[in-house]
């Protein structure tokens, strides 16, 4: 966690999930658990993805924790989706898309043979199954619907979804329903909040 984002954390109890998802955001969730039990913590969300084990752990850690609010503010793909859809509170842009594909896991220098290959095969197969949980608990979907989705696209490709359709189905709340507060407290002078 870089200061910036420990400063905003801190002072708004805001999370930009932007980037890459690794290690280093389930570090970021994690302090803002452990240091915020019973607080309302917001996630802004605008991620590629990244890796779906620490993901996951990030998705268990916000569910533990009970109080995360997402704002899905521009497209979220892979494992980002399932972050967003564990918090509890959720919001979607307008113009807002979800991207789900199957699950991969990558390594510097991974090298395969038949039975490591069919083991990872069955670990990224589990890993669709608990990412269309996820997003069953988000919706009015059944995890096999989802689950559908999740294999119709493959990693290098993306099942689409709009904002429109996941607010039909529940996934979140339009966007116009969501009222940021930068304080909890007015501030003394003619403009108040900023």
């Amino acid at each position: 966690m870089n200061d910036d984002e420990k400063k905003l954390l801190d002072e708004k109890k805001l999370i930009i999930l932007h980037d890459d998802i690794s290690h280093e955001t389930y570090e970021l969730i994690a302090y803002a658990v452990v240091n915020y039990p019973g607080e309302e913590i917001t996630l802004w969300c605008r991620s590629d993805g990244g890796c779906s084990r620490s993901g996951q752990a990030i998705a268990e850690l916000i569910k533990m924790h009970g109080h995360f609010v997402g704002v899905m503010v521009g497209d979220c793909f892979s494992i980002a989706v399932t972050i967003f859809a564990a918090c509890q509170t959720r919001y979607i842009a307008q113009t807002a898309s979800i991207g789900l594909h199957t699950i991969s896991f990558r390594g510097d220098g991974v090298r395969f043979d038949a039975l490591a290959l069919k083991h990872s095969m069955e670990e990224m197969g589990e890993a669709d199954r608990i990412q269309a949980h996820w997003l069953s608990a988000a919706s009015e979907w059944a995890p096999g619907t989802w689950l559908k989705i999740i294999e119709s696209a493959a990693h290098s490709t993306c099942k689409m979804m709009k904002a429109e359709e996941l607010t039909e189905i529940g996934f979140a709340k339009p966007m116009e329903d969501y009222h940021y507060e930068r304080e909890n407290h007015e501030e003394e002078g003619p403009v108040r909040g900023i």
